[in-house]
């Protein structure tokens, strides 16, 4: 289980081409006490994720992004680091097919928009956090939009 002691050395890695997603997740993550590193495509992602990856707990990514779906990073990420979390996240929706492969996985599924509260709760979810609220910024009540 992880404590709060844990979670300011917990490195999250965000990886989406939106802007404003990657400063959202950035506002709401970093002053609950996570490190937070973001890249705005995959291979950028990559990149850190290689060179970063023992500092990095849980990466959070977009599910679709120009030139690449997030399920073909899966084994890439994997490779790298088998302990690591993922959660994908998305506002388009996922066939039950690669629902139950995600699932199998232990990889999670953020749905956008989502708010700061289910963020942080999918994060902690991933390492092993006991649930718990954290105060907010109130310009990112509705984070993912």
């Amino acid at each position: 289980m992880c404590t709060e002691q844990d979670r300011e050395s917990a490195g999250v890695l965000i990886i989406d081409d939106d802007e404003g997603i990657l400063t959202a997740c950035r506002g709401i993550l970093e002053p609950a006490g996570y490190r937070v590193l973001d890249a705005g495509e995959g291979g950028q992602g990559m990149a850190i994720f290689r060179a970063e990856h023992e500092a990095i707990d849980v990466i959070i990514m977009d599910w679709i992004m120009p030139g690449l779906e997030g399920h073909h990073w899966i084994e890439p990420i994997l490779a790298i680091d088998p302990q690591v979390k993922l959660i994908f996240c998305t506002g388009h929706a996922i066939n039950q097919t690669l629902r139950a492969e995600l699932d199998s996985r232990g990889i999670d599924l953020l749905k956008k928009p989502f708010d700061a509260q289910q963020l942080l709760a999918i994060v902690g979810k991933a390492l092993g956090e006991e649930p718990a609220e954290h105060p907010v910024p109130a310009e990112y009540n509705r984070a993912g939009s």
